[in-house]
């Protein structure tokens, strides 16, 4: 695993344009639930999603990266 010590948490609470941004694109995918609530419901699963992801890549994952571009799939 990678070493995510200094992994640090985007405050997503204090960012109302991020929060607005998000419940407009609620309003297409999902009216019912586009809700402020619902917006920092989303943005902390992507947070936490993002923040799971870093942890649980290998150490050499730029290794990988880069044998993925050369083979032309990214």
């Amino acid at each position: 695993m990678t070493d995510q010590s200094d992994f640090k948490r985007y405050n997503i609470y204090e960012n109302e344009e991020l929060i607005a941004k998000t419940m407009d694109n609620l309003k297409y995918i999902d009216p019912e639930h586009a809700t402020r609530e619902d917006a920092i419901s989303l943005l902390e699963f992507m947070q936490t999603t993002a923040k799971v992801v870093a942890d649980t890549l290998p150490d050499n994952f730029d290794q990988y990266y880069k044998a993925y571009k050369e083979q032309g799939l990214g």
